[in-house]
């Protein structure tokens, strides 16, 4: 039977006050680590009554997993008591009476008495501390991706720019040199050779602006339901036969905006990623779609989150049951070109998180080794759709223009593909190099003018803003705006600004001549005429 615990002499009732209005919890324990005094903050947080506590081991408020070795440990600190924190440089816990476990702080404080040595235990419950520090470590973490992946960007979308203004010289000069040369001659497989591999970069700069998040081209209602439908009969012989698809499709799904050759991409990736995890002879990967509504907690949750607001998305989920991922892998899976496999095939998850970032989307990732993966993509929905912008515009058989155009453009291979393009229609062209030389010769003679091709990104002055001077000083002269990243975003941000249309680059003969077309029988019907030119415009010398 063991004996009673010691007792100490009654302390004044301003001291007994002071300790049970402590915020801290406060144990007294004598030499043989039996519970003497307790306070109300302890009897809070352990959830046990004072009466339940008095006389039992110091050990009952310890998780049961190291209350054995906390004996020998308190044994070893009672032949030498000094005040001092516990635990340094190691994580404490406390458990409650149902068991449940938190984190604390403890400061152990000697007390010699008449009766032997105490110590008096200061134990903080630092949960919600924890929570905070953790909260900030993932937040931390997810600017520092964030930031990474945005600097990544705006690399891929620099460098996809400069390459769309090189490709538009390789496949505009290809394209006009096979119209030049008789259908069997012997160098057009030559060229063709060159424009399926001009082209295939022009791909590879498409997943870069994708990446980049400035991917966008044809904007238009999409029916993620008959997306999938379309590549999963697409991949039907690219899956292996010990993997089953199965399909599990909101009928009602509505519809949303978005480009639907880029959501066509983000689901082809998925599906085949998720095939290539798969080593197994009962591999399985399931395909779902709905609908939900997320908050700022679920939005939270997401690894890609950017600029997303609560409120209504459509969600596309493909699980697998593949080899998955560690923790390590998962960290990395945006990376542009980041594979596991023993050869990468582009810009895999990292455009498919470009891709989402164009379309203001988001995704979870969510797996585990050995068990599969399951990725969850979420789309805005806001229940308008909204048709393409651009329609194409079929041209007249022995259509003509007639007048000057002002072509600014600081890539060389660019105007030269304009000028050899344009001057066949009857037009005259002055070409400058730059901003400044633009406005001058804007300038000189502004009334003279049926059509400006202005490059968005000049060296010298930005193209917004000389899009601003030609459009206030003639409001109806139309102005296109060419760029090598994306069209989409290019025409959002002259939208409502009076711009003519976007080309993107790299520029093809055939669309830049529909495109002009378009622009100047818009706003200046004259011009399509296949008569004699209006009397305003003269033909004068290319520059």
């Amino acid at each position: 039977m063991s004996n009673p615990p010691r007792s100490l002499p009654m302390e004044m009732d301003i001291y007994q006050q002071m300790v049970e209005c402590s915020p801290s919890g406060m144990v007294l324990v004598d030499s043989d680590g039996r519970i003497v005094r307790v306070n109300h903050t302890l009897e809070t947080s352990f959830g046990y009554t004072r009466q339940e506590l008095l006389g039992q081991p110091v050990e009952i408020l310890l998780p049961e997993r190291i209350r054995a070795s906390h004996i020998d440990m308190r044994r070893m600190f009672m032949n030498g008591p000094d005040a001092r924190p516990m635990g340094s440089g190691r994580d404490l816990f406390g458990a409650r009476k149902d068991g449940s476990e938190f984190p604390v702080e403890v400061g152990l404080n000697p007390m010699p008495g008449p009766d032997g040595m105490f110590i008096l235990a200061v134990i903080v419950d630092i949960s919600q501390r924890k929570a905070m520090e953790s909260e900030h470590a993932r937040l931390q973490t997810k600017l520092q991706q964030a930031q990474r992946m945005e600097s990544l960007g705006v690399m891929a979308g620099g460098v996809a720019h400069d390459f769309n203004n090189l490709l538009t010289g390789v496949i505009g000069n290809t394209d006009l040199a096979m119209m030049s040369l008789a259908p069997h001659s012997p160098v057009c497989s030559n060229l063709k050779e060159i424009q399926r591999s001009a082209l295939k970069a022009a791909d590879l700069c498409r997943q870069m602006l994708a990446y980049s998040g400035k991917g966008r081209f044809i904007i238009e209602p999409v029916d993620l339901n008959h997306v999938i439908e379309d590549v999963t009969h697409q991949l039907r012989t690219s899956l292996p036969r010990s993997v089953t698809l199965r399909r599990y499709l909101h009928h009602r799904l509505p519809r949303f905006t978005a480009d639907p050759n880029q959501i066509e991409q983000v689901v082809s990736n998925l599906i085949l990623n998720a095939a290539e995890a798969i080593t197994g002879p009962d591999g399985c990967i399931t395909v779902r779609t709905g609908q939900l509504e997320a908050d700022t907690t679920y939005l939270d949750s997401l690894q890609l989150n950017e600029s997303m607001l609560p409120g209504s998305f459509i969600h596309l989920d493909i699980e697998d049951n593949g080899i998955g991922m560690d923790r390590v892998t998962q960290e990395r899976i945006f990376e542009p070109f980041f594979t596991t496999k023993f050869a990468g095939r582009g810009l895999g998850l990292a455009g498919v998180a470009g891709i989402l970032r164009g379309h203001g989307g988001g995704i979870r990732v969510q797996s585990e080794q050995g068990k599969g993966t399951r990725i969850r993509v979420l789309f805005p929905w806001d229940g308008i759709e909204t048709p393409g912008e651009y329609p194409v515009v079929e041209l007249a058989d022995g259509w003509r223009g007639y007048g000057r155009i002002l072509v600014i453009e600081d890539e060389p291979v660019v105007r030269d593909v304009i000028r050899r393009t344009l001057a066949g229609l009857g037009f005259d062209m002055v070409l400058c190099p730059n901003g400044k030389d633009g406005l001058a010769r804007f300038n000189e003679r502004p009334t003279e003018w049926c059509l400006v091709l202005l490059d968005f990104t000049l060296p010298d002055i930005g193209g917004q803003e000389i899009f601003h001077h030609i459009h206030a000083t003639r409001p109806d002269l139309p102005v296109m705006i060419m760029s090598g990243y994306d069209g989409k975003e290019i025409s959002h941000l002259f939208r409502d600004q009076g711009i003519s249309g976007c080309l993107q680059k790299p520029l093809r003969p055939g669309e830049l001549v529909t495109a002009v077309q378009q622009a100047v029988s818009t706003k200046a019907p004259w011009l399509a005429a296949s008569g004699k030119p209006h009397a305003e415009y003269r033909g004068e010398t290319t520059v």
